[in-house]
């Protein structure tokens, strides 16, 4: 089985308290996470949640829960290279009725997008070029 790490996201410090911003970004992640479920045909993500910023709360809203093991939710790590923040380990089989919702609405910016491929594609390995 296929699966995608999602993560990366972030806004500037001196950008956070715009709140029209934060919810583009939100919304935005969201729709893109969505549609890279449609154009890839991969239906497992796993992610990292930084507790302290409560990214576990925005990734419940696109669908994600807490990672499990035997019907327990696994414990909190502690990323080293984030320094040694606390995240929670979440994962993304069924994306939410938001998140198809904030696809929709951002549809006219997947229309504009700029789609990088190689030349050759198969040569590159690659079955089917993704867009960008």
């Amino acid at each position: 089985m296929d699966a995608v790490y999602s993560a990366g996201l972030t806004i500037k410090k001196h950008y956070r308290g715009i709140r029209e911003l934060s919810a583009f970004v939100r919304e935005l992640g969201a729709a893109l996470t969505y549609a890279d479920m449609l154009e890839r045909a991969v239906h497992s993500y796993v992610c990292a949640a930084v507790l302290r910023f409560k990214t576990n709360i925005w990734f419940q809203d696109v669908g994600y829960r807490p990672l499990e093991l035997n019907g327990e939710t696994l414990s909190i790590i502690h990323k080293v290279s984030a320094g040694n923040e606390p995240m929670l380990l979440m994962h993304l089989t069924e994306i939410s009725d938001w998140a198809k919702s904030c696809r929709e609405k951002h549809e006219f910016l997947f229309r504009k997008r700029l789609v990088i491929e190689p030349k050759d594609a198969e040569s590159a390995g690659i079955e089917e070029p993704v867009a960008a």
